[in-house]
């Protein structure tokens, strides 16, 4: 049963491997509106991990914590 099933995987993956992938994104569907709200998303991810991080830095280095390089000197 392990057999058939990995010789359906990977004949699935000839059949897609040789397609365009072009033809699977629906380039209409993308407005401006979407893009930015990606765009922000995007940042505002970004944001929050660095902000994050410098968090972490800060509080290990109050607290005198050698955490792999995030207690950085002030």
């Amino acid at each position: 049963m392990s057999g058939s099933n990995t010789n359906n995987v990977q004949e699935n993956l000839k059949k897609f491997s040789a397609e365009n992938i072009d033809s699977y994104v629906q380039i209409s569907t993308f407005t401006d509106e979407i893009q930015e709200q990606a765009i922000r998303g995007h940042i505002y991810t970004e944001y929050k991990a660095w902000f994050f991080f410098r968090k972490l830095g800060a509080d290990c280095l109050r607290s005198n914590i050698s955490l792999h390089g995030f207690a950085a000197s002030v």
